[in-house]
């Protein structure tokens, strides 16, 4: 069913042991909720059984008899007979099975199953739109055929080696770079913009003042006035980030940047990259 877009596709990868681990898994979660439902009483989970059963059968007759119909050279009175004999004994079994054990259970599989397929085809649809969005048009094609440099945009809380690598990286890809810093207090505005065209003077710093301590909104603001101004244009936030050796730091220092990039990745023509700065101790 994965194969089929009917289900996610990582429950059609295979693990190690080539099987389908994911769709194991999955299935041994439903299987415990079941079991813990129900207290784990065969009794209780016999009529889940027989409907889901009967059911299939039922469907996989009718399938069988609509596809030798359709085949009339292969068409044979006594097999129509037989499947259709069959197909409607079965789904007496499923009806009478609903019914009697409806209140004991019965009634899950009766709600379970419209649901069920309603998802998968939910799901089915969004894999075919899915693929007609990515689907590749000449005429697209040749409209993006002319390469546009970037506008690079790298928010900093201060100038350190961090920003230094990341303002060398952005020079490779772009000459139009921005350096964009959120302040709480307007006197540190000039010790930062000393120091920042000391070291890039070549390079504009725009800097937010937020009374409010808040970060994330006075740099969105920022990007969708950006955004506006490109007409069209690419923009790249270059995220610069450190990564610490061992792993119990990450614990000490925030993580701002983890955050932005949840925010930035909805923009619609927006890159965002990270530029790793890694410490030694």
């Amino acid at each position: 069913m994965a194969n089929d877009r009917f289900l996610p596709r990582s429950l059609s990868a295979r693990g190690d042991r080539l099987v389908f681990s994911n769709g194991i898994i999955l299935l041994s979660i439903l299987a415990i909720v079941l079991i813990v439902i129900f207290h784990g009483e065969t009794h209780s989970l016999i009529p889940l059984y027989a409907v889901g059963v009967f059911l299939s059968f039922t469907i996989g007759q009718s399938g069988m008899l609509k596809k030798i119909w359709k085949e009339k050279e292969k068409r044979n009175t006594a097999t129509l007979v037989t499947i259709m004999a069959g197909t409607i004994v079965t789904g007496l079994v499923t009806i009478i099975t609903v019914v009697a054990k409806f209140t004991q259970g019965a009634w899950l599989v009766a709600v379970a199953i419209p649901l069920l397929v309603w998802m998968f085809y939910r799901i089915h649809d969004h894999y075919e739109k899915l693929g007609e969005q990515l689907k590749l048009d000449e005429k697209e094609w040749a409209c993006r055929k002319k390469i546009l440099k970037p506008k690079v945009i790298i928010p900093i809380s201060g100038v350190s080696k961090l920003v230094a690598q990341s303002v060398q990286y952005a020079r490779s890809i772009s000459n139009d770079i921005t350096a964009v810093s959120v302040i709480f207090h307007e006197e540190e505005e000039q010790k930062l913009r000393a120091k920042w065209e000391k070291f890039y003077p070549d390079i504009p710093l725009k800097v937010i003042y937020s009374p409010y301590r808040t970060i994330l909104y006075p740099l969105l603001d920022y990007i969708n006035e950006a955004e506006k101004q490109a007409n069209g244009s690419p923009i790249t936030i270059l995220m610069p980030q450190f990564i610490v050796k061992k792993w119990w730091h990450t614990l000490l220092h925030n993580q701002t940047a983890i955050i932005l990039r949840f925010f930035f990745i909805m923009k619609k023509d927006i890159v965002i990259a990270t530029l790793p700065y890694h410490l030694k101790e």
